[in-house]
């Protein structure tokens, strides 16, 4: 069984590595990658052919990318605000279960935007490149830091002793 001096680190390590992957992920131009009449990089919010020099044009917003593109943005700012709540938590002033319910909720954000974007946005004939990744591994590690929260709330050995 973990500590939760240990519990607490690896969540902030989790955290601070998923909020990295999260804004990555938010900004890189290579959720697709288009080889058919040249060499294009799709983003969430650009298209960027790469030739000789490397030209960006802001990416036509159709209802499902404007959709995924605020669903990504809202997972990003929920890593920010769940590593605010963190620092507040040091200084005992919330509990580790809002923090895991902050993360979560961010996982869940970005799982949605994802799906919409594999399901809606993304052409089939394409491949997806290191942006659409990292924003999948950003939703794991939401997941597992919100879970650590949400395990160091609870001590098997609190509820044995309180029956």
């Amino acid at each position: 069984m973990l500590s939760k001096k240990v519990k607490g680190e690896v969540t902030i390590v989790l955290m601070v590595v998923g909020g990295i992957f999260s804004f990555l992920s938010n900004i890189g131009n290579s959720w697709e990658h288009i080889t058919q009449n040249g060499s294009y990089q799709l983003g969430l919010w650009k298209i960027c052919a790469s030739s000789y020099n490397f030209i960006c044009v802001s990416r036509q917003r159709t209802g499902t990318l404007k959709t995924t593109q605020t669903f990504m943005t809202l997972g990003c700012l929920g890593y920010s605000l769940a590593f605010i709540f963190y620092v507040l938590h040091v200084n005992k002033m919330f509990t580790m279960k809002l923090l895991g319910g902050i993360l979560n909720t961010s996982a869940f954000c970005l799982l949605i935007g994802i799906s919409l974007y594999t399901n809606q946005v993304s052409a089939r004939e394409y491949t997806f490149g290191w942006s659409y990744a990292v924003g999948w591994i950003s939703v794991i590690l939401a997941f597992a830091a919100g879970l650590l929260c949400f395990s160091e709330s609870l001590n098997p050995f609190e509820l044995v002793n309180n029956y």
